[in-house]
């Protein structure tokens, strides 16, 4: 090839790849701020930054950023951001891994962009307060293919939020949860849409495992679509509330209970209209406490259709309190509505025991 032509190639190349080609890293000592602008990037036991910036946080926005990556080994960060996206068209495969250290939170994309898409976060160890994972003020982007895994960390008294978005289409994306160290319930939010902004939340999966939750807060958004997501809480976890899925349009969403699980109240899916929503429990899983009565709903709406859900209880576990397979509680006097609450399922299987009332379904203000 031609010099002139591997010239025009090479600027190409760097063009379609984004940070490439990065900036050098920055230190601003006067914020004690690290920006590593896309390169590679180690944070050592010794090192202290009030924040460190995978890729973006400098003053000019850019259309692209993409392909940074850093791994904490140990040291102290105040904000650990992976990349911070503002007025970006894209914001695309930025990369943490925590291994060690302090962090106070981290955050995986910050900002605003109209795509954000294979982006992820591992945790190995280290101590860490919060994670606000996405945090995205663009309300029509999408977000695709993005993955936290946390395999084993300590804290999180903070709280854990997965994607705390105002708006777009949140698909495909995966929250793994392994293993958490805290000395109290945490509250645990996967990928919930804060204002009323028209959304599509699908095909995500979020995994729960070993830990102690006050409140399990897993898909949300007030006049979403939420379908065809799955959540499974497994591994000794113990959870006081557990909301599965909110939205407008609910439904095909699975919610699995399993291993030697406690909690005392689960609400497995809510909506406008609610349909063909799943939720197992098996195992040697208990729901609510001998003494102290816990909750089932599978499947409930304010002022719509409930149709098609099933609860299923097997192997070996125990519920104590009540279970509702359909709820709807529309109340509007002086009108006339009709609203179905038709083919919903509950199936005991296995050695599965229920000590408490059992309702296949309910429509009104009873």
């Amino acid at each position: 090839m031609k010099k002139k032509s591997m010239l025009a190639a090479l600027v190409m190349l760097s063009l379609l790849q984004g940070s490439v080609y990065a900036e050098e890293p920055y230190y601003n000592q006067e914020t004690n701020a690290y920006y590593a602008n896309g390169n590679d990037t180690k944070i050592e036991e010794g090192d202290n930054y009030g924040q460190v910036y995978g890729n973006g946080g400098m003053s000019e926005s850019a259309e692209n950023i993409s392909g940074g990556s850093v791994t904490v080994t140990g040291g102290s960060i105040g904000q650990l951001i992976g990349a911070y996206c503002d007025d970006a068209i894209s914001c695309n495969n930025n990369k943490l891994q925590v291994e060690g250290g302090n962090i106070t939170t981290i955050f995986v994309v910050n900002g605003d962009a109209e795509s954000i898409t294979g982006n992820s976060l591992t945790i190995d160890g280290g101590n860490v307060n919060a994670i606000q994972g996405f945090t995205n003020q663009n309300s029509n982007g999408l977000i695709q293919d993005n993955h936290i895994t946390i395999n084993n960390v300590t804290g999180l008294s903070g709280g854990f939020v997965g994607m705390y978005v105002d708006g777009g289409n949140i698909i495909e994306n995966t929250i793994t949860i392994n293993k958490v160290n805290s000395n109290s319930p945490i509250y645990f939010g996967g990928m919930l849409v804060i204002k009323d902004n028209e959304s599509t939340i699908k095909g995500n999966k979020i995994y729960v495992g070993n830990g102690k939750y006050n409140i399990i807060q897993a898909f949300g958004g007030s006049i979403a679509e939420v379908a065809e997501n799955e959540l499974v809480i497994n591994g000794d976890a113990e959870a006081e509330i557990v909301y599965g899925v909110v939205g407008d349009d609910v439904s095909g969403n699975k919610l699995e209970v399993s291993g030697d699980t406690e909690i005392k109240q689960i609400y497995a899916a809510n909506g406008n209209d609610v349909s063909g929503n799943e939720l197992n429990i098996t195992d040697n899983s208990i729901i609510g406490k001998e003494g102290e009565a816990g909750e089932i709903v599978g499947a409930s709406s304010e002022n719509g259709n409930v149709t098609g859900n099933s609860i299923t209880l097997s192997g070996n576990s125990t519920v104590y309190g009540e279970i509702v397979g359909g709820l709807s509680s529309y109340i509007n006097e002086g009108v006339t509505e009709s609203y179905e609450v038709t083919d919903n399922s509950i199936t005991l299987a296995g050695n599965s025991t229920i000590i408490g009332h059992v309702y296949g379904g309910s429509a009104g203000d009873d």
